[in-house]
């Protein structure tokens, strides 16, 4: 469920699911800028929790805690992406929640992300997941040397193995209990770069400079903004391939094709007739959608069927279409958009 997305101006309650330190530095950001905020974490001296003006000491999955944040906050998110979905889903029904659940699902399984960004054109290091023995078996020899990590939990260095050969890969799934796993092939990575960005409701994207993270024995310990080794030119590409994914919605029959296909499969046969173009024009979209992850294809016999690759782009679209109504509301109705008070009446019959 959407909600229409209006503007919080300071001395309104931002909600947000987690009290570790994330979720602290989130509550004094918060509070600088004059909003109110509301911490939901079931420990009950939890860092953020400690200095939130409201603290809601429960369970993650906590029905009654959940309405209470609901209640409380006016738009929800989360400090960290081992919150369950379920709950953010929970949370959307009644308020704007970002990230959303779906996408929050997607990065807390390092096989599902992984899939993920191979099917937006985003390259990963060689790797396999490791679930059964059979899939043990057959990882290839090429994939090792490298780590052995859990699909879930693992963080800073733990959940994380690494791997000389069969046989200690054998032995380190072990020792994680068999839980899935995702193996990845080692590298020689000259430096990790990172970039943070951030898109509102209004469609509009910041960013900060490019960041350059040192680890120490697999945990973060350094990062240096602006990255000192990354020269401009380098900068900005991370920049495009960010801005390249936006821009691929941003022709209107892409969008028409991401609505067709949101129910059901069609080939471009399909499409084409749908929107009133040739299969030749409708290829080409199918083409731009693909690259960015946005789709996929399937081929069947002689035909090729196109199906939504990354659901989350929905919310997305969902959250653009609800400001675009909000905007519309505003201009033709100033009111519209306002919030009402409920007014007592009396009827009489005449």
């Amino acid at each position: 469920m959407t909600h229409p997305i209006r503007p919080l101006q300071p001395g309104a309650t931002l909600g947000v699911m987690g009290g570790g330190q994330l979720g602290r530095m989130f509550v004094h950001a918060a509070q600088a800028m004059g909003y109110r905020t509301a911490v939901l974490d079931p420990d009950p001296a939890s860092p953020a929790g400690l200095v939130s003006h409201l603290h809601i000491r429960a369970d993650y999955l906590d029905p009654a805690g959940l309405q209470q944040l609901a209640e409380a906050a006016e738009a929800i998110t989360t400090e960290f992406e081992n919150v369950p979905a379920q709950a953010l889903r929970t949370l959307a029904e009644r308020r704007p929640v970002a990230p959303a659940g779906d996408a929050v699902a997607i990065c807390q399984d390092r096989a599902a992300e992984k899939a993920h960004f191979g099917a937006s054109g985003v390259p990963c290091a060689p790797y396999a997941v490791i679930e059964t023995a059979e899939q043990l078996a057959a990882v290839s020899p090429d994939l090792l040397p490298g780590i052995l990590k859990t699909a879930r939990l693992g963080y800073d260095g733990k959940g994380q193995v690494r791997v000389a050969d069969a046989a200690e890969l054998a032995a380190a799934w072990a020792e994680l209990k068999q839980v899935p796993c995702v193996l990845e092939k080692r590298l020689a990575l000259q430096r990790e770069l990172s970039v943070i960005v951030a898109r509102g409701a209004d469609g509009q994207i910041v960013h900060f400079p490019v960041q350059q993270n040192l680890h120490r024995d697999g945990i973060l310990a350094v990062t240096q903004v602006p990255a000192p080794q990354v020269d401009a030119a380098l900068a900005a590409q991370a920049i495009e391939r960010v801005a390249n994914y936006f821009q691929a919605l941003a022709e209107p029959t892409r969008l028409r094709i991401l609505n067709l296909l949101r129910d059901t499969e069609h080939n471009v046969g399909e499409l084409a007739e749908a929107c009133g173009y040739t299969a030749a024009n409708m290829s080409r979209h199918l083409a731009v959608l693909m690259q960015q992850g946005f789709v996929k294809r399937e081929g069947r016999g002689t035909s090729v069927y196109y199906q939504i690759a990354d659901p989350t782009i929905y919310a997305l679209c969902d959250l653009v279409c609800d400001r675009i109504t909000q905007q519309h509301l505003q201009q033709a109705w100033p009111m519209a958009a306002a919030p009402k008070k409920r007014v007592a009446t009396t009827r009489k019959s005449v």
